[in-house]
């Protein structure tokens, strides 16, 4: 049995919810080669948008059989949730946005889809403050194949173009059918020009398979134009894209929940904080001063999904019994425990002096907990 601890768990649900969309017996999905990247929180928007880019280079790590690699490239090259971090550990938060509130990056690979956003909700350039627009959008590219070694490698174009042209408009209206996006934002260039999609006009304005079409030129070769800036306000877009939850209230009141613990439960307690998460992790000693970073830590974090906050527990093993077994010990009762062993123990709308009364108690409990294991193995 493969060690969950190894996967990214983060990733398998973004990986689940594309397989889930093209699972069924519709003949025509075998048409879509590559899975579309769907944000966390696309089907719950209000405004639903997908965002279609022109295609995948060509290397040799690719081929044209992986159906995850618009998943794989966009989490790497965007989100680095394919990597471990520097403690050894994957990323395991449900949301992909979730980077520290200072995090910015100067990498090429980011530009597109960081521009993109920053233009979806009309953040200024370069701020790492749009990338939460993500989880409520889709990414898909428009050819099926690879394409060649590089944006300024064209011999692919010209040898094969029309059967290129083919398969592509043939796969997209399936992906539209299955996202149901109110509207489509394209990187244009000249060969998706060239493709010539057949769309209609009504009123002055792009639809295509009943979604309208929204064009700006390739964001990661230069700025977003000012034509396409002001046309997007004036289609009141902005005003609709504007509605999209940012996180930082949430991250507001998670500091002042991080803020308060750190006061009462301080022994074996290490905290990371992101956009709609704090995580307090208890390690089980200390080693020149730092601690152990095990698979057999206890975590608890709060969660914020689905308009709740959650307090979860699970350890580094990811396992379900583990986790039930160990709650069962320190006589926890909990809600319910997910395939990866996050159990659920408490539920709130709201971050009142109940939450925090019940949080302090179970961190409490999980120290002393882990206090006496590690006593009887002194």
């Amino acid at each position: 049995m493969k060690d969950i601890s190894q996967e990214n768990i983060a990733y398998l649900q973004l990986k689940k919810r594309a397989e889930k969309l093209f699972e069924d017996s519709d003949e025509n999905s075998h048409k879509v080669k590559f899975f579309p990247y769907i944000g966390e929180k696309y089907f719950d928007a209000d405004f639903k948008i997908l965002v279609v880019g022109e295609s995948h280079y060509n290397n040799k790590k690719e081929n044209d059989n992986n159906r995850e690699l618009t998943i794989d490239e966009f989490a790497n090259s965007y989100l680095n949730v394919g990597n471990k971090d520097k403690n050894g550990y994957y990323y395991q938060f449900e949301s992909f946005a979730q980077y520290p509130l200072n995090q910015n990056t100067s990498n090429r690979g980011w530009l597109g889809k960081r521009r993109t956003a920053e233009f979806i909700i009309g953040a200024e350039n370069n701020s790492y403050k749009s990338d939460y627009v993500w989880d409520y959008l889709a990414f898909y590219n428009f050819y099926q194949r690879l394409v060649g070694c590089g944006s300024s490698c064209g011999k692919w174009y010209s040898k094969d173009k029309e059967a290129f042209h083919k398969e592509a408009k043939d796969a997209l209206p399936i992906v539209i059918k299955k996202l149901k996006p109110d509207l489509i934002v394209i990187w244009e260039n000249g060969r998706f020009r060239e493709a010539n999609l057949s769309c209609q006009n009504k009123n002055g304005r792009e639809y295509f398979e009943g979604a309208e079409v929204f064009r700006i030129n390739h964001p990661a070769r230069s700025l977003i134009r000012d034509e396409f800036v002001s046309k997007w306000k004036q289609n009141r877009f902005l005003e609709k894209t504007q509605k999209f939850d940012s996180y930082e209230s949430i991250s507001t009141k998670l500091n002042d929940v991080e803020n308060e613990i750190v006061k009462d439960v301080k022994v074996g307690l290490e905290r990371v904080r992101g956009r709609t998460y704090l995580s307090f992790e208890l390690y089980v000693n200390k080693q020149d001063g730092e601690p152990v970073k095990s698979l057999n830590n206890f975590v608890c974090d709060i969660l914020s999904k689905d308009k709740d906050y959650m307090i979860r527990f699970y350890t580094r093993n990811y396992s379900k019994e583990e986790s039930e077994g160990f709650l069962t010990k320190m006589q926890k009762e909990f809600i319910d425990c997910d395939e990866w062993g996050r159990c659920t123990l408490y539920k709130s709308s709201t971050l009142d002096e109940c939450f925090m009364s019940e949080l302090k108690g179970v961190l409490k409990i999980l120290v002393n907990y882990r206090k006496e294991i590690w006593d009887s193995l002194k």
